[in-house]
């Protein structure tokens, strides 16, 4: 039967990173005593699950500028649904899958398996229970090329327990897919995971549930500190690019299985995100604000209405600083999650927006980030993040995490790197600066991986630099010349165009009779002092070295580190 649906559902945020201070809110819910009524409205910007964990097929209502309202979502029963299967309703059709267990069909997009442990201890498989139906799943369509709207897979774990002392998981893989009128078909534009740890409570007892689940609510709850996770699913080939996420120090695998379908391993910690919220009368709302509730969506939640932003969408940022006075720049209790979701390219370089693979994935445990990956401008990768300063005690801080872990071919295209080793340095940029100490975590089968972390909170930039160390050998010092050539000034200018990422320089004259150290030392001091005019930030060191060998003699040679 074809419904209205009155709330906005909102895609739940899937995103993913590292890690925040313990809070003694961890583990408890923030939300609960909170009392809203018709006109007392939750605000809310935070990982904590939504209502609407289940497939969808339906026609969207557009976004609203200031002053507008959105309409309806009208559900779809199918691809074949005469209302639904119009020209024009397929201009605006939405179709969220969750896509099964392997075990459920032979179908080559599904989840292969779910293995828990703590960081210290083995890695153990969790037992699949079923898939929980729900009342908005749907049929496959190969002709549509629509994959099947499935029900929520259920897993037990049987060594992890959750929050709740429980030890069952719900892992949601949602697929969104989009009508294409030029191809007459459904193409998946891209993919949110989470792993939701829950309790089923009976009569309604929850304040949300996430689905339901036989005859009760799937009560949300949150992984205990330490918990390690890793999930291995199948997915169209074509949802490539870039993922970011609610994780710390990941660890991602992909391999081709098919022409059309990848295996995607991802290894992590969930990681504690710190949200914003606070209950506003409905009526002081603003213009502005009362966009925001059109376009992001509103739900139903401890006997009234809540409203928010997701952590990834384009809004956050004025969202954040909207309502940082109004909370004392204090978080309102933090959520341990796991999540991940493709992202866009980012801007600058061909190098970050290649589909066919994927490429990285960008986690941070900030409120707020960036919708896409980090984008390439002068030689620095760059993505913006925005929280708030304080836990809930109002005294310790929220202190930020950063991880990259890409293809270690996009990095080397993006800098034009051979394969030799790299190095790297992150700067977070914003309000109290500082450079946070970084260094390759590894690099290896192919990924590099780095890190940023202990930066506090306003909204800021990150910046990171990747360098190669690189040796040139320059045109030759003659007779008692001091004074660089111009071919050698020309040659040192060259070599600094390739070292803008690199730190530390040396400049090494050589020579062959002791005779000529003095020379040979003023020869590598001119020619330190011509590269520092062209890249004055760096280190350098002057050095002049002795040679047994005639031919070598007067050989000056550039190094960067």
């Amino acid at each position: 039967m074809r419904t209205k649906l009155f709330a906005v559902l909102v895609t739940i945020p899937l995103i993913l990173s590292a890690v925040v201070s313990p809070s003694s809110a961890a583990g408890t819910n923030y939300l609960e005593g909170i009392q809203l009524s018709d006109e007392r409205w939750l605000v809310l910007a935070s990982e904590q699950t939504r209502a609407g964990v289940h497939s969808m097929l339906a026609l969207q209502p557009g976004a609203v500028d200031v002053g507008g309202t959105r309409g309806d979502w009208i559900q779809c029963t199918g691809a074949d649904d005469p209302v639904c299967s119009t020209p024009e309703a397929l201009k605006s059709i939405l179709a969220w899958s969750l896509i099964p267990s392997c075990e459920e069909k032979t179908d080559d997009v599904c989840i292969e398996s779910l293995k828990l442990g703590m960081s210290t201890s083995e890695l153990v498989d969790a037992s699949y229970l079923g898939e929980e139906r729900q009342r908005q799943d749907f049929a496959a369509s190969s002709s549509a090329n629509l994959l099947r709207g499935a029900g929520v897979p259920i897993f037990e774990s049987p060594n992890i327990r959750h929050s709740d002392g429980g030890n069952q998981f719900a892992v949601m893989i949602k697929v969104t897919q989009f009508w294409f009128d030029s191809q007459k078909r459904f193409e998946p534009t891209m993919v949110e995971a989470e792993i939701i740890p829950f309790s089923r409570v009976s009569g309604g007892g929850a304040s949300v549930c996430a689905f339901q689940v036989s005859n009760a609510c799937a009560d949300p709850a949150e992984f205990v500190k330490d918990t390690k996770v890793q999930l291995t699913f199948r997915l169209p080939s074509a949802l490539g690019g870039w993922y970011s996420g609610r994780m710390k120090d990941p660890v991602i695998e992909v391999t081709p299985i098919s022409p059309s379908v990848n295996r995607i391993t991802v290894a992590s910690e969930p990681v504690e995100v710190a949200a914003l919220g606070l209950v506003k009368d409905k009526s002081s709302f603003t213009p502005v604000e009362n966009m925001w509730v059109q376009n992001n969506g509103r739900w139903f939640t401890n006997g009234g209405t809540a409203t928010g932003a997701n952590s990834w969408q384009d809004n956050i940022f004025p969202f954040i600083e909207n309502y940082r006075p109004h909370v004392q720049d204090r978080a309102i209790g933090t959520d341990m999650v796991w999540k991940m979701r493709t992202i866009d390219a980012g801007g600058g370089s061909g190098c970050l927006a290649d589909k066919s693979k994927v490429l990285g994935i960008v986690t941070t445990n900030a409120l707020g980030y960036d919708i896409g990956s980090p984008a390439f401008k002068n030689g620095y990768l760059e993505y913006n993040v925005a929280g708030l300063h304080y836990l809930p005690n109002g005294k310790d801080l929220v202190l930020g995490t950063y991880d990259l872990v890409m293809r270690s071919e996009t990095a080397r295209c993006l800098y034009g790197f051979s394969n030799a080793p790299v190095s790297a340095t992150v700067t977070v940029v914003g309000v109290g600066d500082q450079t946070v100490a970084s260094t390759i975590v590894s690099e290896r089968n192919g990924w590099l991986k780095l890190a940023a972390y202990g930066f506090t909170f306003s909204e800021k930039e990150i910046q990171v630099k990747i360098a190669q160390p690189q040796s040139r050998n320059l045109p030759k010092f003659t007779g008692t010349r001091v004074t660089l050539s111009n071919s050698q000034k020309n040659a040192i200018w060259s070599f600094s165009r390739g070292a803008l990422n690199n730190q530390s320089f040396t400049c090494t004259v050589l020579y062959q009779k002791s005779s000529q150290a003095r020379l040979a030392q003023g020869r590598a001091n001119a020619a330190c002092a011509e590269l520092k005019k062209l890249l004055p930030n760096g280190t350098f060191n002057s050095t002049a070295q002795q040679t047994g060998s005639k031919g070598f003699d007067g050989r000056l040679t550039l190094s960067a580190n």
